[in-house]
């Protein structure tokens, strides 16, 4: 009996088994030598060469991860799941004052049991997409979920505060979310850093880490919210008009520098000017716009310049009979209406201040060209018109 055992033992140790191959290797037909299953990168013919237990799909010769299911995954790291096991029913003791009687009530309390698990993903493996259905609680499976998330209802989903990239392939802290860069489980979305500064408390000599995911060059950058992209600010950063991942702010694009021929910086496209108080871009006179975003984000490329309103559409003066001088960036009073200073004034105009008791001064733009005689008659008149 004892010879029989070790003999069906000597035979679950060898690759061949009655026609058939053990785990971890494969036979091409019935009569060929079993042979290791291929790892990723090998090259191969079918799928069957490749091991399944880790995922891997024979592509284009070689053995990779289905890139439509998953990602392989180069960095082991610890996974923690939870799932909710079957409901279960607890009886809460709920005690009420009833003419001065301490009564004892119960009340049914039904809800799934949270059983968290944790285990250790390996590399070499292909995980699983963010979406993509076939993860598994077993332990003794390889159908891991990528890295920050979690395996529920048989499909891998992210954990928040993480959100999946655009391919679906990674798990990650968007732009203004607490990280930490000591830690390699959590990580930030493409393009973004985890940076910050350290804050020691002299009394107690604690320290804390106040880091956020934000872009490389949060000074001269800012990020996208809608594109998930981190664009340069005008003239702080170089550009490259041929790289494709060097994005300038809305409203500007990448041009060559007057002074330097190999220089490039982010400059307003035609029909934008830089803003005044910002590095941004904002739509000049006479541009289209919308009122609506004006209210919303006053400081996008979307709304007009700080001298300007959108009216009817338009970007325009904030009083129709202003004109708008470009080289001074003012809306400025006509020959004719009212104004505190000559700076108010259209080119080639002044403002006349007529004084008048127990009034503040008053003043009209007036030609440069006439004289004051001119303006005097005009007030004069009017006093007649208005006495008489």
């Amino acid at each position: 009996m004892t010879f029989l055992v070790l003999l069906l033992l000597l035979f679950e140790t060898l690759p061949v088994a009655f026609g058939s191959c053990t785990q971890g290797y494969y036979q091409d037909s019935s009569n060929s030598p079993c042979t290791p299953l291929k790892s990723y990168g090998e090259s191969c013919v079918n799928n069957q060469e490749c091991n399944p237990k880790q995922l891997f799909s024979c592509i284009n010769s070689t053995c990779l991860c289905n890139p439509e299911l998953s990602v392989y995954n180069s960095v082991s790291f610890t996974q923690t799941n939870v799932y909710f096991s079957p409901v279960t029913t607890t009886i809460d003791p709920i005690y009420e004052d009833d003419d001065n009687t301490l009564i004892q009530k119960y009340r049914m309390n039904s809800q799934p049991a949270i059983i968290p698990s944790t285990w250790d993903v390996p590399s070499g493996v292909c995980v699983l997409k963010v979406g993509a259905s076939g993860c598994s609680l077993e332990l003794d499976s390889l159908a891991f979920c990528v890295r920050n998330s979690l395996c529920k209802d048989g499909a891998c989903e992210c954990v928040p505060p993480f959100t999946k990239n655009e391919d679906s392939s990674s798990c990650a802290l968007g732009h203004g979310e607490i990280c930490t860069n000591r830690d390699n489980n959590i990580m930030c979305h493409e393009n973004l850093v985890c940076s910050g500064k350290i804050h020691t408390d002299l009394y107690s000599n604690k320290f804390t880490v106040s880091s956020r995911c934000q872009c490389p060059n949060p000074k001269y950058q800012e990020y996208d919210q809608v594109a998930k992209i981190c664009r340069n600010l005008i003239d702080l950063l170089p550009c490259n008009p041929n790289d494709p991942l060097s994005f300038c702010t809305l409203g500007s694009s990448c041009f060559k520098d007057s002074n330097q021929s190999d220089i490039y910086h982010c400059k307003c496209e035609k029909g934008f000017i830089q803003s005044r108080s910002t590095n941004r871009c904002q739509l000049s006179y006479g541009q289209p716009c919308n009122y609506k975003t004006s209210m919303v984000a006053p400081l996008s490329h979307e709304t007009c310049d700080s001298s300007l309103e959108c009216i009817n559409g338009i970007c325009h003066c904030s009083n129709s009979v202003e004109i708008y001088d470009l080289s001074l960036r003012r809306c400025l009073s006509k020959i004719g209406y009212f104004c505190n200073e000559n700076s108010d004034c259209e080119t080639n105009s002044t403002c006349l201040k007529k004084m008048e008791a127990g009034q503040p001064a008053r003043g009209r733009c007036i030609s440069s060209k006439n004289n004051n005689r001119n303006y005097l008659f005009i007030e004069f008149y009017s006093y007649f018109l208005i006495c008489f």
